[in-house]
């Protein structure tokens, strides 16, 4: 019993370039395919950018959901002020509650900034600041003492009041 195989002999034509005859890496040409190299015709330029199809996209998503426009949405202060980070309703600040105490440097600044704009006028706010910020820091701590004297009194008259504004608020609640 003998098997017929089929035995094919190819001619082929010259190829019109070098790199129509090498065949890709790692493939293997059929001979039939080693005989015609077609070229395919370029597809036609595309003639919407991608950005306006987006655009488009977009569009056309706002509109399935009914968003609302921009202007009819709360800004992002509107935001800030209802809730907080987590979501929660943020807490209303109360009129009557006492002021934290001022820090020894704030009071240093209350002080000194007039100081400083006096002898340096073309100064901006933010330049007197640093300006304040580097007297504060060169200053020793025999120089900073009076305003840790003031801030230690802030702090005192700061906690009384908070004492008797805490006993004002469990007074009204009962």
């Amino acid at each position: 019993m003998s098997q017929d195989v089929p035995t094919t002999t190819t001619t082929t034509t010259p190829p019109s370039s070098p790199a129509a005859a090498a065949p890709a890496k790692g493939k293997k040409k059929s001979a039939a395919a080693a005989k015609k190299v077609v070229k395919k015709p370029a597809p036609p330029k595309k003639t919407i950018d991608k950005k306006a199809k987006t655009d488009k996209k977009k569009a056309d998503k706002k509109e399935k959901k009914g968003t609302k426009s921009k202007k009819a949405t709360k800004s992002k202060k509107e935001k800030k002020a209802t809730k907080s980070k987590k979501g929660a309703e943020k807490k209303v600040k109360d009129a009557n509650e006492p002021k934290r105490p001022m820090t020894s440097y704030l009071h240093f600044c209350a002080a000194s900034r007039a100081e400083v704009v006096k002898k340096q006028p073309e100064l901006k706010g933010i330049e007197v600041a640093k300006a304040l910020g580097a007297m504060w820091r060169e200053l020793s701590d025999e120089g900073k003492k009076p305003y840790i004297d003031l801030s230690a009194g802030d702090k005192k008259r700061y906690e009384k009041e908070m004492d008797t504004y805490k006993s004002g608020i469990t007074a009204s609640e009962e």
